[in-house]
């Protein structure tokens, strides 16, 4: 079994979030699949389903979306700022237990460790738990290491 399944999603943060939300799903045709929230770091944000597959996670500007180093990312290399742009790309793990064993690899192979391995739940309809781990690759990239079983999402 491979412990990554592939690209699950990239992130945003917008300077307006229901403006960007709206282009995206007004203008270049994609689906809003989960609306979710992670008080007190995100107040809002969601997923959106581009045509034909695949994720964006849209933040709001005024959270902290990505919040203090103990708790996310804010934009590498965790300079403190809180921009709009990309904040992330993300890798679907396999299970659980694959989060961890990638970030292993990862470190092995150089990476740095931003958040580690932990149980999450953001809160939606339905709530959704998740595994997680935010890694630095060699370049300053911010990879996002992220299982969930119940939700494709």
């Amino acid at each position: 079994m491979t412990d990554i399944l592939g690209l699950h999603h990239y992130a945003i943060r917008a300077v307006d979030w229901d403006a960007t939300v709206k282009f995206y799903v007004e203008g270049l045709g994609f689906e809003m699949v989960y609306p979710w929230t992670f008080e007190p770091l995100i107040k809002k944000s969601a997923f959106l389903r581009a045509p034909g597959g695949g994720f964006i996670e849209v933040f709001g500007s005024d959270d902290d979306a990505a919040g203090a180093p103990e708790n996310s990312v804010k934009t590498a290399p965790f300079d403190g700022k809180v921009e709009p742009g990309i904040v992330h790309v993300a890798l679907k793990a396999a299970s659980p237990e694959s989060v961890d064993r990638v970030v292993a690899r990862a470190v092995a192979a150089g990476a740095t460790v931003h958040t580690e391995p932990q149980g999450r739940e953001l809160v939606g309809e339905p709530n959704l738990p998740f595994r997680i781990a935010m890694i630095m690759g060699l370049d300053g990239e911010v990879i996002e290491i992220c299982h969930n079983g119940q939700i494709d999402v």
